[in-house]
Parts: structure tokens; sequence; C-alpha cells
């Protein structure tokens, strides 16, 4: 998937784009495709991931992420939310590309989010993260060396 050993990965179900979604943390999620599909009836695909080099960071975001989910009243069942796999994707690249979308206002345009929530600060507000977290993940999302997000949809 890329250099990075860390990843918080989109799964839904293949040939569909209208979720349920999954996001998860994994060290290579094609392997965590693998365990998930055992246990499921329809194929499942990996739509977006995530890849950092840092352990810490990526069980943060993944940490936020879940959190976001369950307060929007999007949790379906188990480790499952119910939204489509493209609000999805805005969501987990909202952290590598965070830097441009932090002062603009909240707007839905032409059916996209743009600059929905900084959800790191969310993470902090909440109590997700600490202080030096906080930093720690602004640091991290300021070099785009850090971290790779993929979207294999577009």
């Amino acid at each position: 998937m890329s250099e990075f050993n860390h990843h918080v990965y989109l799964i839904s179900y293949a040939n569909s784009l209208d979720g349920p979604i999954k996001i998860g943390y994994s060290h290579h999620p094609p392997t965590r495709l693998k365990h998930l599909q055992t246990g499921s009836p329809r194929q499942l695909s990996i739509y977006g991931n995530l890849a950092l080099k840092d352990e810490f960071a990526t069980r943060a975001v993944e940490k936020i992420i879940l959190s976001y989910l369950i307060d929007n009243n999007v949790h379906a069942n188990g480790e499952w939310y119910n939204i489509n796999v493209k609000l999805a994707l805005q969501i987990l690249n909202f952290f590598p590309n965070y830097k441009e979308k932090l002062f603009d206002p909240t707007e839905i345009k032409d059916g996209k989010i743009k600059n929905f929530i900084d959800l790191i600060t969310y993470g902090l507000n909440k109590g997700k993260i600490n202080d030096d977290e906080y930093d720690h993940l602004r640091e991290i999302f300021s070099d785009e060396r850090e971290c790779e997000f993929t979207d294999f949809i577009e």
C-alpha cells in the first residue's frame, strides 16, 4: 500500500458507495479486509487509506473519527457506520488537508462538505486527545512527508 506502517482504512461493500462503512486501524489493511470478509455475506472492498509513519497519530486519527461518527448518530452496529463512502473519504482526507480548510466557513456545495469541522480540535475538545497529543497531530499533519492519503474510487 505504501512505505508507511500504520493505516486508517475505509472499508465498505464492493460495488456500492452507499455504505455502511468501517473505519479502522491496521498495519496491513488487505489482511484486515480478508479477516472482515470471513464474517460478511457481501463482498467487501477497501475504498480509502490514510497511511502514516507514526502509530500514535494513526490511532488518534481513528479514535477522533469514530467519536465524531458516534456523536453524529451514524453508528450502525459494532464497528460499522451509516454514511456513504464519499463522505467517509472526505472525513479521512481532512487530516492531511486540514491546513487549507481551517479558516474556511462550513459549507455544503455540489454535494460535498467544505470544512465541516476541524477534527483535530474536535478531538481535543471532546477529551479524545490531550494538549500534547493535539500539538503532536498538528506537527504530523503539517509535514506532507508524514502521511499519504489514497482514495481508491477516484
